[in-house]
């Protein structure tokens, strides 16, 4: 989903003086059933989804995290009349990089021993299998979990508080922590160190600088982004006059072993942000074209396009968006700078990211974090386990 993964369960938790007094982990539809008013859901959850209501479970629809905690924030107290401070959105990822320091857990109810490589199937066969609504057997296995986790977190005397913390700092920087607070001067804080996780407004500061961001939504009412890998390649053309085209390609593989619950037909709600004027002018899935069903939009202050993307199990196809930006570059003292800034969505793991800019024959590369492949193209190799900056400065 936008800001990580499908709401599930959720926690409250309970702080006094600096220190945790109470936990309690339950299913988000134990709560979610005492909505007692109509909230019309957006447009894709409502067609795609089939959900004629909007409920907390669904909540995170913007890539934006502090404006989706907000929503989940209303829901939650419509939901149980109880007002909350904030909400840290944590998901499987950061509970692997806290077992992998502070070692098993053993949920004795269950005689399970925990560890990172288990955790995922242990959650699916204990907590979603034999999911009904009503049912709690995902409340009391993620209770007995999460409070195994904290027990070892807080009350060994031992514990090795350096390499916790490290692991915090890596799934807030990696975004598989997200964190908003209501208190406008501790939000202040969370801003600075880039951990609520905003998706940046376009502004006259910024409106030079090239961006993209891609928000995908699992609509499939599955696990299938366990099994889903993707890689994307990036290519820009800048023009004689300085102007700025890309095709982009993400190829997708769906290793879902068959249609049965985990796994499954990945159905992929994709929204693309872009600089504000930007052109998308040719959307190809596989073979197919599917450039009118790519729906424009305006959000954050940018240009955005949404279309429906759906793979079947075993299957592999790739998605290739041609698109122009609005952007110039401007050269003075026969000098220029281009930027490119991508934000990795949140959830997401270290997917392959290759860049590769060409540019005209009277360009010269000065500087940049780019290598050069040809006699006008440079290009640079890396992941998007974080959000990326890339620039290169231009001499004539």
């Amino acid at each position: 989903r936008p800001t990580g993964g499908f709401i599930g369960s959720y926690a409250k938790v309970l702080l006094e003086g600096g220190k945790l007094k109470k936990l309690e982990v339950n299913d988000i539809y134990t709560i979610d059933g005492n909505l007692g008013i109509h909230v019309e859901p957006p447009k894709e959850i409502k067609e795609d989804l089939g959900q004629k209501d909007w409920f907390l479970r669904d909540s995170n629809w913007e890539s934006d995290f502090p404006t989706s905690a907000r929503m989940a924030e209303w829901f939650y107290t419509k939901e149980t009349e109880e007002r909350v401070a904030g909400v840290i959105a944590l998901d499987i990822s950061a509970m692997e990089e806290l077992l992998a320091v502070i070692g098993p857990i053993d949920v004795v109810d269950y005689n399970e021993k925990i560890t990172p490589e288990n955790l995922f199937e242990k959650a699916v066969t204990h907590a979603e299998s034999q999911f009904f609504p009503g049912s709690q057997a995902k409340k009391s296995f993620l209770t007995a979990l999460t409070n195994g986790v904290f027990e070892k977190i807080f009350f060994l005397p031992q514990n090795n508080w350096p390499g916790i913390i490290s692991a915090l700092s890596k799934s807030l920087d990696e975004k598989h922590i997200s964190i908003y607070l209501n208190d406008p001067k501790l939000f202040s804080y969370l801003l600075s160190q880039n951990w609520a996780h905003v998706l940046p407004r376009q502004s006259k500061e910024n409106q030079t600088s090239d961006f993209l961001s891609l928000v995908e939504a699992n609509l499939g009412a599955n696990k299938a982004n366990y099994y889903l890998s993707r890689s994307y390649d990036l290519e820009t053309v800048v023009g004689k006059m300085g102007e700025v085209k890309h095709r982009l390609r993400i190829n997708y593989v769906n290793r879902s072993p068959s249609d049965t619950f985990p796994g499954g037909k990945y159905k992929n709600r994709m929204r693309i942000y872009l600089p504000f004027g930007s052109k998308l002018t040719r959307v190809l899935w596989g073979e197919a074209d599917i450039t009118k069903d790519a729906a424009g939009f305006i959000d954050y202050g940018r240009s955005g396009y949404s279309f429906l993307l759906e793979l079947a199990p075993k299957e592999q196809k790739t998605l290739v968006l041609d698109y122009s930006v609005p952007i110039k570059l401007e050269f003075k003292d026969n000098e220029a700078e281009y930027r490119l800034d991508i934000i990795k969505q949140a959830g997401t793991l270290k997917d392959p990211f290759v860049w590769r800019i060409s540019y005209p024959i009277n360009y010269q590369v000065v500087s940049g974090q780019t290598q050069k492949i040809g006699p006008q193209e440079q290009t640079i190799s890396t992941d998007l386990s974080t959000d990326r900056s890339f620039k290169v400065e231009f001499k004539k």
